[in-house]
């Protein structure tokens, strides 16, 4: 889940001005479980592996509460998400934190996309390195350019 989190966080942001903004839009079923944020511009949503639910529900979560649960635990430990509530059980007791409750009509609607998905490639990273013994230059994307232009 710390992944999901972590690529969910690049998209919602804790400045937003609406709370469901804030938020992540947790959709459970008995079959999976995904997760679902957005800035209202960029909409991201990430399915968990192996996740289920014995009872099909969304609601809304803080992903700033989810991210600071998460943390407190090693990466393979299960969280039990509900409506204001997420839990984990240790085995040796269980924790459990309360939530801030945010109403699921504030959230977006999803845009629906018909056809089949597009996969992009990923764009290949562009390395500054040393073009010269002389620190100031740096050789970027087949140009030598000079430090204060990159940095400053």
């Amino acid at each position: 889940m710390k992944p999901a989190l972590a690529g969910l966080a690049k998209v919602i942001s804790n400045k937003a001005s609406q709370p469901c903004l804030k938020c992540v839009r947790v959709d459970a079923t008995p079959e999976s479980v995904s997760l679902l944020g957005t800035d209202l511009d960029v909409y991201a949503s990430v399915t968990l592996d192996g996740a289920k639910s014995d009872k099909p529900e969304s609601f809304l979560l803080p992903l700033e509460r989810l991210q600071s649960v998460a943390r407190k635990f090693p990466a393979h430990t299960v969280l039990n998400l509900e409506p204001g509530r997420i839990s984990c059980d240790l085995g040796t007791g269980r924790v459990s934190e309360s939530s801030e409750s945010v109403p699921l009509e504030e959230f977006p609607v999803e845009p629906e996309f018909r056809g089949e998905p597009a996969v992009l490639p990923l764009p290949k990273p562009q390395v500054a390195r040393p073009a010269t013994n002389n620190p100031m230059l740096l050789h970027c994307g087949g140009e030598i350019v000079e430090r204060e232009t990159l940095f400053g």
